[in-house]
């Protein structure tokens, strides 16, 4: 079943698989949609990884995958880490994160080459908030308004007389913050991370490290 996708993978190292390659799977964003409108189905999707596991707290094996039609959070049931920029191929059963975000769960994964990251969309402070580009790989500009340190969460947001976007990132107790020194209050920054759900109709990006600043 999976012999076809590892071998054009392969042998196009540099560039991540289309969506929808094959018989059972399903582009990324169709299977964002489907997660909304027929939750519980099982469907398969292809892509690379933009955030690896051991990032979020959710669970071990989450990661987030992105295709060339976009990008979900996928819930993996493997011991085996999922780095960054792996091609994979996932199967799971779609469902909704905090009734907020579409999510592959109970998926099982499999790493079947090397891809190249998707160019991180770029966009504006009020398009972040408004979700476009959800679950992808984004970047955007902004002045440094506010810092808030927490014990394992760090947080800010950025703005310019108008809407302010939150981005965080978390860490261990034992790690020091380095937010408050790479992103002070009044600096103007440059982001990357994967868009994802604040709360209803309102987004923010969470960072993979202190470097996505």
């Amino acid at each position: 079943m999976f012999v076809l996708p590892l071998i054009l993978i392969l042998a196009a190292p540099d560039d991540y698989p289309p969506a929808g390659r094959q018989a059972g799977f399903v582009p990324v964003a169709a299977a964002r949609e489907l997660a909304f409108s027929d939750p519980g189905r099982r469907v398969c999707v292809q892509g690379v990884v933009t955030m690896e596991t051991g990032i979020l707290r959710s669970g071990p094996g989450d990661f987030y995958l992105q295709d060339a039609s976009g990008g979900i959070v996928v819930q993996g049931t493997g011991s085996e880490p999922v780095p960054r920029a792996a091609a994979v191929t996932a199967c799971g059963v779609l469902q909704l994160y905090g009734d907020l975000e579409p999510e592959l769960g109970k998926a099982e994964v499999r790493l079947i080459g090397k891809g190249r990251t998707p160019q991180a969309q770029s966009l504006s402070i009020r398009e972040a908030i408004d979700g476009v580009s959800a679950g992808q790989l984004v970047v955007v500009r902004g002045r440094v308004q506010k810092i808030a340190i927490g014990e394992t969460r760090d947080a800010f947001w950025v703005g310019e007389s108008g809407p302010e976007l939150r981005v965080y990132l978390r860490r261990e107790k034992t790690e020091r913050p380095l937010l408050a020194q790479t992103a002070p209050v009044g600096a103007m920054v440059e982001l990357t991370g994967v868009l994802i759900p604040e709360e209803q109709g309102k987004y923010q990006i969470r960072l993979r490290s202190a470097d996505d600043v």
